[in-house]
């Protein structure tokens, strides 16, 4: 791993677009009301008039902060679903086709403090996690799990190719690349 100071920048968190994670394409589009999480299924024409009408609730929370699907994996139609709470993160894997999913929980983190994000692999089954405690890797096929810091990163993004994890706060990019390629 890589420490590059940043200076005196910082990074702007602020007004990130949070709906680039909240849709898949087999799917469909996902939203809160801040205490349960529903799926809207895709519609032929693109059109939803009332949202609230044709969705499907997918659970109860207690404060939902962020919606995000894995990449698909290998048939296509399975991914994963995290839900992310002020101190915790459920993992639901889905499988199958609209409309018939099936949503079965897969894990729930809890205990984590000042949780600021939640990235997923773009090809593997990993997810990242952002709090304030550190940054770990969880993996879910198989189950297994790494911390990779214990400093407080506030965001992050995996490469397209998902070599590389990069990890920065208002003060450090942290590059750590080749972590995973052993799995690929």
């Amino acid at each position: 791993m890589a420490s590059v100071p940043l200076g005196r920048g910082g990074i702007q968190v602020r007004s990130c677009n949070l709906l680039m994670n909240c849709y898949h394409p087999n799917h469909g589009w996902l939203w809160t009301d801040g205490q349960s999480v529903f799926l809207l299924p895709c519609q032929n024409d693109g059109v939803v008039e009332d949202a609230s009408e044709c969705s499907r609730k997918l659970g109860d929370y207690v404060k939902v902060i962020q919606l995000s699907w894995s990449s698909a994996l290998d048939d296509q139609s399975q991914c994963f679903l995290a839900v992310q709470e002020p101190q915790s993160v459920t993992i639901w894997e889905v499988a199958g086709r609209n409309p018939n999913q099936q949503f079965t929980l897969k894990m729930k983190l809890e205990g984590m403090k000042q949780i600021s994000g939640v990235i997923w692999h773009p090809l593997l089954p990993l997810v990242c996690i952002l709090s304030s405690s550190g940054t770990s890797v969880f993996s879910l096929n198989p189950d297994w799990s790494v911390s990779l810091s214990s400093t407080h990163h506030t965001i992050g993004c995996w490469t397209p190719d998902g070599h590389t994890l990069v990890l920065a706060n208002d003060r450090v990019l942290r590059v750590c690349a080749h972590l995973f390629s052993s799995f690929m």
